[in-house]
């Protein structure tokens, strides 16, 4: 496989500690790109990431249970009171806070934003913010990078 932005994860099959990294096959990403995404390809960065770590990922910044993490980010805004107007992707949840990139945006590495409906309706933070590390591979190899050097996040 000839990769562009996830190298450093197939360099690190066993960043996970006990378990190996495991992806996703080309008709498991073809069905959630068509659940999600209206039938469009994800992001080049992002069907790497699935490629190499869709079921386990082991970087501890993308839960793959992706069902789960839409479903919550939509009651935790509808029970704040707000919507999305445009089309995002959730791939982590931490506090009420989702992780996510924009379907709409055509860069290969997305951008990634925090998405915190609480913190809006309390007045502290925006809707949707930009992530302290600003692409979707920068965060991967980050938290590679800290995992190995036994850095907290």
């Amino acid at each position: 496989m000839n990769l562009k932005y996830m190298k450093l994860l197939e360099e690190n099959p066993m960043i996970g500690g006990d378990y190996s990294i495991k992806g996703l096959d080309e008709s498991q990403i073809v069905a959630l790109e068509k659940k999600y995404n209206l039938d469009k390809k994800f992001p080049l960065a992002f069907r790497e990431y699935l490629l190499i770590g869709g079921e386990k990922g082991g970087t501890g910044v993308v839960d793959n249970d992706f069902d789960w993490l839409h479903e919550e980010c939509e009651e935790d805004l509808e029970y704040c009171g707000y919507s999305m107007e445009r089309p995002y992707f959730v791939f982590d949840r931490l506090d009420g806070q989702s992780s996510i990139f924009y379907l709409d945006e055509e860069d290969e590495d997305p951008k990634v934003y925090i998405l915190d409906p609480y913190g809006k309706k309390e007045g502290e933070f925006p809707l949707v913010r930009p992530s302290f590390i600003s692409t979707f591979s920068g965060l991967i190899n980050e938290a590679i990078h800290r995992i190995k050097n036994d850095i907290s996040f």
